[in-house]
């Protein structure tokens, strides 16, 4: 999203779920609705984790609750019936709150609609010593211009793809190291404004707070391919009934 506020206080969403231990997915396609239910089973041993949530945290669960129903008012993955989504989208929710014998409040989208379009974007400085510390990248990152693209459309993921060091490339952990120009490539993907705004407005009037909305193409690579395909390079081509 355009504003990175947004995606701050979702992800306070997020940790509020994992703390509370139950968090439903939901996956809004062009054929089908999915609403999945799971249970953390570690968190609540591991409290000192919660401020620490990231992508390489894993947290053992378990799905307790699975309801599909036919999607209706959908073209394109993207929303053109408001009402009927909100119906299919409290259905299967009732139906997998029925199965797990629990309620949800925070939910995790995906979608594959919005026109989505990437863009590579570079930037570099200089360190501030010959040792490359987190404030290093907390100064790289901070020299990225997101505003870079049109006010219909916001960002859906900002992926960190390269670190340069001086002359050496394809690192991707450069703390610690020594060096003096600091590089780092990113994968900016940015979709329709309206899109997310529909999926948003639809959630809040089914009584459901957002914790988190991913590109289903980004989600279907990141738990397909394996570390060596993401090392060397792989397409990985997320065929839909309306989208691909």
């Amino acid at each position: 999203m355009k504003n990175f506020k947004k995606h701050k206080e979702i992800r306070k969403k997020l940790k509020s779920a994992i703390k509370k231990g139950t968090l439903g997915l939901i996956d809004i396609g062009s054929s089908k609705i999915v609403c999945i239910i799971i249970k953390f089973s570690e968190i609540n041993k591991n409290p000192k984790n919660f401020d620490q949530i990231d992508e390489n945290n894993r947290f053992a669960y378990r799905v307790v609750g699975v309801a599909t129903k036919k999607s209706v008012g959908i073209k394109k993955g993207e929303i053109i019936i408001a009402e009927e989504v909100e119906k299919t989208i409290r259905l299967v929710v009732q139906q997998s709150q029925k199965m797990a014998a629990s309620i949800i409040d925070e939910v995790v989208v995906t979608f594959s609609g919005g026109e989505p379009i990437s863009k590579n974007l570079y930037q570099e400085i200089r360190t501030q010593n010959q040792t490359v510390s987190s404030e290093d990248i907390n100064n790289l990152l901070s020299k990225y211009n997101f505003q870079i693209y049109p006010d219909n459309r916001e960002i859906m993921h900002a992926m960190p793809i390269n670190f340069s060091l001086d002359e050496k490339t394809g690192l991707t952990d450069p703390r610690g190291l020594v060096g003096h120009t600091l590089g780092l490539d990113i994968n900016l993907v940015t979709i329709k404004k309206n899109v997310l705004e529909n999926i948003h407005q639809c959630l809040q009037n089914c009584q459901l707070t957002l914790a988190g909305i991913f590109f289903s193409p980004y989600i279907s690579a990141k738990s397909s391919l394996v570390e060596d395909e993401l090392k060397l390079g792989a397409a990985c081509i997320d065929m839909g009934a309306g989208t691909t």
